[in-house]
């Protein structure tokens, strides 16, 4: 009989202890529940909308000295170069895995060849670069090209890596995503500022920042010996989908994926201070797109999730993914919430990109006065010299073709629309973002993006001897963002590991109940 009691009776006991962590876990949810105030997101939408205006109102413009290195525009290449550099420049796909295959990281090159290939690059530049004049012209140009060769040992041969090497170590001015010496790797890991974050929430009060830890207030009064802490703290999603803090910093990748910065925190039952090691973690490599999905339409409990992967179109007639993009745009403009996910979204062709903004705003040439339109706000210059001519097979009179940057009116909408990224969402990605963050409403969710707005429309160039292949665009496009723009990128509204943005997404919209009502 007692045997027969026995299982019944550790069933019992394990559903108890099991009861028991499910009412101390919910017990001390609900007793952290009550120690914060859940931030209302209609005074969140409303401080997103309000910091935008200084950046809609901001107008940019070329400097003469960004235009005037070409005065008499001699060409330095013959036909044959010409017609050699038209036909490698539109045979190049750098999405292919067999791209610059013939780079050879043991070759040698000797003196002479090494030192014909950067007069090479260096033509290159002076006559295809658009931001040549922007960083330094012909002043800079020609010190740095002085200090390659002079670091090229002219009594024994070199090696492609080290030659590569005095390209990369001297050409590190150039602060542009889009030039880029494409070895084996098309895509510039590391490059650029990214964030190290830590996905503790933080909250705010009356009397400051604070950590709740054991259900107790830890308030914030310094970090690494900061005091001005709100430098290091901004807006983010908990794993629960409320709008907290989290603790970020923006900064260059060195090679760590960690560091670790000091809390100095004073609880809320006392007047000791303690000290709290905090680990952030590099965003790095932290969400990789499916760069063969061009578009994918889904919905998550009623909310549109528009995702795409490049503004690339594909070369079948019957792919009919571009036209379903754009359409897609009516659909989140009517939905009192939805989302974009241009996470590992690394550009193309900004056509496509134009259509869907004009369709999720509603624009016509009938109803937009296209002097505040919010596309291109920013001034730029697009090279023509006798180079770029013949790779376009183009005649244009002028040598360089400038815009002048514009201001942009606010474009209500009543919706919301989040926009998700990353540090590969770049180029033409990045010109739909700042499109976008011309209309109310926009939140941007997930790591900065890629930074890459500079130098556009960009044309592809291979070394002659060392088979090295070189990327830079023709046109230098100012963003109303700034300098610090480039490498940088956008900067979310919304902090999270771009692996969470759409899980955690999904939790806020629902949690703040946005798909119930218009905004």
């Amino acid at each position: 009989m007692k045997k027969k009691l026995k299982l019944p009776l550790i069933i019992t006991v394990i559903t108890l202890i099991v009861i028991g962590i499910m009412y101390s876990t919910l017990n001390t949810t609900n007793k952290n529940s009550k120690l914060y105030t859940k931030t209302d997101f209609n005074t969140f939408i409303k401080s997103v909308n309000e910091s935008r205006n200084s950046v809609r109102n901001s107008v940019t413009s070329i400097k003469s000295n960004y235009t005037d290195w070409i005065k008499d525009d001699i060409c330095p290449f013959n036909n044959d170069e010409l017609l050699s550099m038209r036909e490698y420049n539109n045979s190049v796909n750098v999405f292919d895995t067999n791209f610059n295959k013939k780079f050879d990281k043991n070759k040698e090159l000797t003196y002479d060849e090494a030192k014909k290939d950067i007069d090479q690059l260096f033509n290159l530049f002076k006559y295809t670069y658009g931001a040549y004049g922007y960083f330094g012209g012909d002043s800079k140009f020609s010190e740095v090209k002085s200090d390659m060769i002079n670091a090229l040992p002219k009594d024994k041969t070199v090696l492609m890596s080290q030659f590569e090497d005095i390209l990369n170590s001297n050409l590190s001015f150039l602060k542009d995503y889009h030039f880029r010496i494409l070895e084996n790797s098309i895509v510039p890991i590391c490059k650029g500022q990214y964030y190290y974050m830590n996905d503790e929430p933080i909250y705010k009060d009356s009397a400051g920042f604070y950590l709740i830890i054991k259900s107790v207030k830890y308030y914030i009064k310094s970090i690494d010996g900061n005091n001005n802490i709100d430098k290091f703290l901004t807006y983010a999603i908990s794993d629960t989908g409320d709008i907290v803090y989290n603790i970020a910093i923006l900064k260059d990748f060195t090679g760590t994926n960690q560091i670790t910065c000091e809390l100095k925190l004073k609880p809320s039952n006392s007047n000791k201070e303690i000290s709290k090691d905090l680990v952030l973690n590099a965003t790095i490599n932290s969400y990789t797109s499916n760069y063969n999905t061009m578009y994918k339409y889904t919905e998550d409990k009623g909310i549109p999730i528009i995702s795409l992967s490049s503004f690339i179109k594909k070369d079948s007639s019957d792919d009919k993914s571009v036209y379903d993009f754009i359409n897609s745009a009516y659909t989140a403009r009517k939905s009192p919430a939805a989302i974009l996910d241009l996470r590992g979204n690394f550009g193309g062709d900004i056509s496509i990109a134009m259509s869907w903004i004009n369709s999720y705003l509603g624009i016509t040439k009938n109803n937009v006065d296209f002097s505040s339109y919010p596309f291109l706000r920013g001034s730029y210059s697009n090279l023509q010299s006798s180079v770029i001519s013949s790779i376009n097979q183009t005649n244009y009179n002028e040598e360089f073709l400038n815009c002048s940057g514009h201001a942009s009116k606010s474009f209500k909408t009543d919706n919301i629309l989040f926009v998700l990224m990353d540090k590969n969402t770049a180029s033409a990605s990045e010109t739909l973002i700042e499109a976008l963050t011309n209309a109310d409403n926009v939140i941007t969710v997930g790591t900065n993006s890629a930074g890459a707005l500079l130098s556009l429309d960009e044309k592809y160039y291979k070394l002659n001897n060392s088979s090295l292949a070189i990327q830079m665009g023709s046109m230098l496009y100012l963003t109303p963002l700034g300098d610090e723009f480039e490498e940088c990128g956008f900067k979310p509204d919304l902090l999270v590991n771009p692996c969470n943005a759409l899980d955690r997404t999904i939790k806020l919209i629902e949690n703040y109940k946005l798909k119930e009502t218009q905004h």
